[in-house]
């Protein structure tokens, strides 16, 4: 009997060491083995964030170069309109300089719609425009505006042959290098009112 208990005093040791050693063992064997894979996990995780990174980076270089190709629009403005046809009527194209008065006009006219947007009310706004002007300029504006209607679709459709009278009136822009696709409809929606004052 005193054998048997010995025998099962040595057994329950063994188990006890053994089960302690497994303890002892199986953190660091799973933690060398998850510092093992860490790396590799790092690793192939790496090449998925650069991917990711990479891939929003360059769909923010295409952004901008499309953005710098296009060009960005500065927002139409009712008021910036009202002060460039209040040139239209600030001088009398029957007198000296009057040719020269007009091109500019005109040059400023273009140069506004190729950096701005053309919305639907440009019309109206010419309309109410010249609908706040006492007689003898709206007269003023009815003479000149034929000029200066010309001018702008002169420089609109041949820029590089305005060439010289735009220099002669001190314009200094190329419109060789604007995009002017836009400029022919800003005129016309102009000319749609101030043509028929």
């Amino acid at each position: 009997m005193r054998m048997v208990q010995k025998a099962a005093a040595a057994l329950t040791a063994a188990l006890l060491c053994a089960t302690l050693l497994a303890g002892c063992m199986a953190p660091s064997s799973s933690s060398s083995a998850a510092a093992s894979s860490a790396p590799a996990a790092s690793a192939s995780s790496a090449p998925a964030d650069s991917a990711s990174s990479g891939g929003a980076s360059d769909s923010a270089s295409s952004a901008a170069a499309s953005g710098a190709a296009s060009g960005s629009l500065t927002a139409y403005s009712p008021d910036d309109v009202k002060k460039l046809l209040d040139e239209a009527a600030g001088y009398e194209s029957d007198t000296a300089g009057g040719s020269l008065q007009s091109a500019i006009v005109a040059a400023d006219l273009v140069r506004y719609a190729a950096e701005h947007d053309t919305p639907a009310t440009v019309t109206d706004d010419a309309k109410a425009w010249a609908d706040g002007l006492e007689d003898g300029k709206k007269e003023t504006v009815r003479l000149n505006w034929p000029n200066i209607h010309k001018a702008a679709k002169d420089i609109i459709a041949d820029p590089a042959g305005q060439g010289d009278l735009l220099n002669s009136a001190g314009v200094t822009d190329d419109f060789t290098k604007k995009d002017l696709s836009r400029a022919g409809d800003f005129i016309d929606a102009l000319d749609a009112h101030i043509g028929k004052l």
